[in-house]
């Protein structure tokens, strides 16, 4: 059965997507709001913004979340949405744990014990999607290869891509995917070649990705929400 009354609004096999996006969306809040904390009139808007956003997943979600009572008081008003942001925030954590997808659930688990994970760079996870694009088209077209090493090559490549996020907790499944493509690589026969410099090319991104190290889930300011406009210090009546 799905988290909340999602089942209502959200197809099983989209779940996954839908709770990653409501985390991000309640973690940038509380980072967000951390940057405004000396500044209660920026901080009241922020929220007051932040609401409506809430609202909006709320009633996408049939989450039946019940939206607190606001009574004009900024300083209360803040810790009212906050705590309510806190709540979705730990049920979506629950609902993920049970619903997300493994590599969710490993970052979760990661988290939850303060440790870190893997990240690519914004160009290099694009071009790992890319590669592994181009490697289901040679392996789709590819007739010297038969069907069984086919067959496993591919799901391996779509399993690699559905779970390809930003963050990763480790690269077990490209080290699979290379095991598979060693075992197939001398069956390509005229596609040898395309087909090796791609991989070749997807674990050169892994090193390189892997020699930086491990790094903390904590967002960085590029992936911080942008402010509203009215908080641009330049504007002025």
């Amino acid at each position: 059965m799905a988290p909340y009354n999602l089942n209502r609004s959200v197809h099983e096999e989209d779940l996954p997507d839908f709770l990653r996006i409501l985390l991000s969306t309640t973690q940038s809040f509380e980072k967000d709001l951390g940057y405004l904390v000396e500044d209660t009139e920026k901080a009241h808007v922020y929220c007051m913004d932040a609401l409506i956003v809430i609202d909006m997943i709320n009633r996408l979600g049939n989450l039946d979340i019940a939206l607190p009572e606001l009574e004009g008081d900024k300083e209360s008003d803040i810790e009212k949405i906050r705590s309510i942001v806190e709540e979705l925030e730990q049920k979506t954590i629950s609902a993920i744990e049970v619903f997300g997808t493994e590599e969710d659930r490993e970052l979760i688990s990661r988290e939850k014990k303060g440790e870190s994970v893997y990240e690519f760079s914004d160009n290099d996870h694009e071009r790992v999607q890319q590669l592994i694009n181009e490697l289901r088209q040679i392996v789709t077209k590819a007739s010297s290869i038969d069907e069984d090493h086919r067959s496993r090559l591919l799901r391996r490549l779509e399993k690699l891509q559905a779970e390809l996020h930003k963050h990763l907790s480790n690269f077990d499944r490209f080290w699979g995917l290379l095991g598979d493509a060693g075992e197939a690589i001398g069956k390509f026969g005229e596609d040898t070649k395309p087909f090796v410099d791609r991989v070749k090319e997807l674990l050169e991104i892994v090193r390189k990705t892997q020699s930086k190290g491990y790094k903390s889930l904590e967002r960085s300011e590029a992936d911080k929400l942008p402010e509203p406009e009215c908080f641009d210090e330049t504007d002025s009546d």
